[in-house]
């Protein structure tokens, strides 16, 4: 397995024309007509930003803002080839959360259509607050928190 996490640049942002489905809905869902540029300002808007590489090749990026309270909104999104194999997935994720130890507290909206990443939040110990949520276009987002 050659999985590595490195610090994401703009050139990344390519991915975006090879997320899952249910990411690119999740973009487009949070108001963003062009799914590049949602993807792009979720690189930019970061204080920290990784790409996810397996074998040389971007599959995924994550990052994180700081709060003032030093809590940390997180985001995520992959490829169809990165979560089709859920042992490079696991260890992608493990490698993220190592560089996430210093925040008290994680949170963030996920998508309520992206089923995936709501099971994937739960696995990782996050708590989804099915009865706290925002509509930002026309489907519901629901808060999710650790810590």
């Amino acid at each position: 397995m050659n999985i590595e996490l490195r610090v994401a640049t703009l050139e990344d942002a390519e991915l975006a024309y090879r997320l899952r489905d249910s990411d690119k809905d999740e973009i487009y869902h949070s108001g963003y007509d062009d799914i590049f540029e949602g993807f792009s300002q979720s690189i930019l808007q970061s204080d920290h930003a990784w790409a996810v590489l397996d074998n040389g090749v971007v599959e995924g990026m994550t990052g994180v803002t700081e709060m003032a309270d030093g809590s940390g909104v997180l985001w995520a999104m992959s490829s169809k080839e990165l979560i089709s194999r859920p042992e490079r997935f696991t260890y992608a994720a493990d490698l993220f959360f190592e560089k996430l130890v210093n925040f008290n507290h994680l949170h963030n909206y996920v998508c309520s259509s992206n089923i995936v990443h709501i099971r994937w939040l739960q696995k990782m110990g996050f708590t989804i607050e099915f009865d706290n949520f925002v509509v930002p276009r026309d489907v519901p987002f629901f808060y999710f928190t650790r810590g």
